[in-house]
């Protein structure tokens, strides 16, 4: 695999994926992500979003955040393993 190829082609096809928030006018929300292995049923990535209970006061300072979207992002490192799945499945 040429991985500059795949870096490449991953920037120039997905460099406007995202919208600014305040285009969400639906105010749809993601809670829950799960990446697995759907050959073996393994769970190779999970978050989810605290529930409103399970969130303490220091949670909802929004200050220590470096810009507002950067809550919007996650930031996977697999190994190079995770190119040699034939089936993975996201939920």
């Amino acid at each position: 695999l040429d991985f500059k190829f795949l870096s490449f082609y991953w920037l120039f096809f997905s460099s406007d994926y995202l919208c600014e928030p305040d285009a969400n006018v639906y105010d749809i929300e993601f809670t829950k992500f799960k990446i697995r292995d759907l050959d073996t049923d393994q769970i190779l990535f999970e978050i989810a979003k605290p529930e409103n209970e399970e969130l303490e006061i220091d949670d909802l300072n929004l200050e220590k955040f470096d810009d507002e979207g950067s809550a919007r992002f996650v930031r996977y490192q697999f190994t190079p393993a995770f190119l040699l799945l034939k089936h993975v499945g996201a939920t």
